[in-house]
């Protein structure tokens, strides 16, 4: 049986601590109640001796994504960028645990979010336009409901719906269906992955008939706790960091 380690009430208590990679200082909030793997979470696996994480190196990068003709808005507009964005997903450790950070290419904190696996919830921060989520999910037989609340309207839930396809052993296949802010319409997106879990593709619509890739997650290689993240122009960046959280849910 797995065991956890409950985490003291911080109500998103600002936690200061010193960073590794650059030996400035970075305020991290936690979420309450976060559970973590004792096995899992080890200090080796957190922080190994040999981080190739760093981003500073990926600005030259080859870019793929693909632009299209109308934005995508499913959290909030402000974080649509009409040029490629290039982000960098890791982990980070402080006294209260585990926090999940999405950095840019300047290393400044976007988005931070933690993960109740144990009680299917977490939280999600935008950093930098203020602005703090909650989160559930639901698993169901072929699909996923990731539901999220705005700590500022809690009427407002926004609905994530990750449905199962033509997964294998060697090819995970999902649909995404999000309600676009933009075009008042449901739009469906492809997520594929290979054998390995080291790099995922986004397409908009489907991937047979020609979607184009509108996001690129990879890892630089498989010690790398790090991932890099190609977005396409005009797609919502705190969209795409819930695909990420609705992956940890799918794996």
């Amino acid at each position: 049986m797995t065991n956890y380690v409950k985490l003291p009430e911080t109500d998103y208590e600002p936690l200061l601590r010193e960073s590794k990679r650059n030996s400035k200082k970075d305020i991290i909030k936690c979420q309450p109640n976060l559970f973590l793997d004792e096995e899992l979470y080890t200090d080796e696996y957190l922080f190994p001796e040999s981080n190739n994480s760093s981003i500073s190196d990926t600005r030259s990068i080859e870019l793929i994504t693909k632009s299209l003709d109308h934005d995508i808005c499913v959290i909030d507009d402000k974080n649509i960028s009409h040029e490629h964005t290039i982000l960098h997903f890791g982990r980070e450790a402080n006294e209260s645990g585990v926090v999940y950070e999405i950095r840019d290419i300047n290393e400044n904190i976007l988005f931070l979010y933690t993960i109740n696996y144990k009680e299917r919830r977490g939280g999600l921060e935008d950093l930098y336009n203020n602005l703090k989520y909650s989160y559930s999910y639901i698993r169901h037989h072929d699909y996923v409901d990731l539901n999220i609340i705005s700590n500022n309207n809690s009427k407002n839930k926004i609905k994530v719906k990750f449905k199962r396809r033509n997964t294998t052993k060697f090819n995970n296949k999902y649909t995404i269906e999000i309600f676009n802010n933009i075009t008042k319409v449901i739009e469906s997106f492809d997520l594929n992955y290979g054998n390995s879990v080291y790099c995922y593709n986004i397409y908009y619509g489907k991937k047979k008939r020609g979607g184009p890739l509108i996001c690129n997650i990879k890892k630089p290689n498989i010690y790398d706790i790090g991932s890099i993240i190609e977005i396409a122009p005009g797609i919502d960046k705190a969209f795409i960091v819930v695909i990420i959280i609705g992956i940890q849910f799918l794996l």
